[in-house]
């Protein structure tokens, strides 16, 4: 069908109040339906991050201060920055950054640049990135907008072997005081913010926060309540030590992470009864086409429909049952009664309607075919689905390392 649809949009309503026992009640009413969940598994984490230690930074630092010294002594900035820079970007095109202004760089690196005379090299500053030494080009304007043309030399900073050693030393360390006083105090007495990953569908294939990690899914699934784990290396290289809170067969959703979902839902079924009777009283005043011609003046909207079939989504309500019956129902040049649904109330002018061929379709053996392949695919996927999910399935494969 090719046609419109004048759209009652309930979002012209803004007065509209949902109380908190309001959002409760619906709930509790929903609760088992809709918010029971499991089985999963929810548990709190520390995670080490590889990070490089002060002495790394200062062992990088002196190699950051002999190329400064070589290229007070004379030598190329550009090729010392082919040869030496970190950074990729601009290491190629010898330290080249082009032309920025105040905003556009970390802060420490924004201070030391803007701080520069017209070819005068910086000290050696700090960043999250590394070390950097800094030529100031030349100074492209000043006052309110200051802006400067430079470049740099990046030596970044990792973690060195040693660091590395110390962290999952520190890890291990906080694996046995897990045990002997549980995750929240341990947190507390190194310092380290504990994380909850929420509830964790025992077919999930990520964890929050985490990411894909199957040797810890695996443990999740299979550890009681109070269990601390080996520790594990996620997605960003750190060293995570964990403790089961809770492994359930069951749960619901917290009533605290889905209250604001509830309240927009009931917002909108509110908005919705409210708009019903604007609807009808501008639907007794037009009819016909002229309904079409007043809505957008009377502040409603107004929305073309392109080639639509069962199915397809309809700008302003999305996919809707109660759109395509009406709307499959009408000729060419009909429109149709004013329709309330469960995503709001709606007319439909079909300008259009193309009707299907039964008689070329019953003569098209290989359409029929393509059909029925597609159907027998849909129904064998439905049945391999719950032959999954009824299904015993134990994953050892982190036992192997995959």
């Amino acid at each position: 069908m090719n046609g419109k649809i004048l759209f009652f949009d309930f979002n012209n309503i803004t007065n509209v109040e949902i109380s908190d026992a309001d959002i409760q009640a619906q709930y509790e009413k929903d609760k088992e339906e809709k918010y029971k969940k499991g089985p999963a598994t929810r548990a709190k984490y520390l995670a080490f991050s590889e990070e490089p230690s002060d002495k790394d930074f200062e062992d990088v630092k002196r190699a950051a201060v002999e190329i400064r010294n070589r290229a007070l002594a004379g030598e190329s900035f550009k090729d010392l920055a082919v040869e030496y820079s970190d950074d990729p970007g601009s290491g190629q095109n010898g330290g080249s950054l082009g032309v920025f202004g105040k905003g556009q760089m970390v802060p420490e690196f924004e201070a030391a640049a803007f701080a520069l005379k017209e070819g005068e090299i910086s000290e050696p500053v700090r960043t999250n990135f590394g070390w950097h030494v800094i030529l100031c080009e030349r100074i492209v304007s000043a006052g309110d907008e200051p802006q400067i043309e430079a470049s740099h030399i990046l030596f970044r900073v990792e973690a060195s072997e040693a660091t590395k050693r110390m962290i999952e030393e520190k890890a291990l360390d906080a694996q046995k005081l897990v045990r002997k006083k549980r995750l929240d105090e341990a947190g507390k007495e190194l310092e380290i913010e504990p994380v909850d990953t929420d509830w964790v569908a025992h077919d999930a294939q990520h964890i929050p926060g985490i990411g894909q990690n199957r040797p810890m899914l695996s443990w999740m699934v299979k550890a009681k309540a109070k269990a601390v784990s080996e520790l594990f290396r996620d997605q960003q290289n750190r060293y995570i030590v964990a403790q089961v809170t809770e492994n359930k067969k069951t749960y619901y959703e917290d009533f605290e992470k889905v209250k604001l979902r509830i309240k927009y839902e009931l917002e909108r079924q509110k908005k919705i009864e409210l708009t019903k009777p604007n609807a009808e009283a501008f639907f007794a005043q037009y009819s016909g086409e002229e309904l079409f011609a007043k809505a957008e003046a009377e502040g409603w909207k107004v929305y073309d429909v392109n080639n639509f079939k069962r199915g397809n989504s309809v700008p302003g309500i999305g996919i809707s049952e109660a759109f395509a019956d009406g709307a499959l129902a009408l000729n060419d040049g009909q429109v149709s009664g004013l329709i309330h649904s469960e995503q709001g109330s709606f007319v439909i002018l079909a300008n259009e309607r193309k009707r299907p061929d039964l008689e070329a379709f019953m003569a098209d053996e290989a359409k029929q075919q393509e059909i029925r392949d597609k159907m027998e695919n849909a129904a064998w996927n439905r049945w391999f689905t719950q032959m999954r999910k009824d299904a015993k399935i134990v994953d050892n494969r982190a036992q192997f390392g995959m």
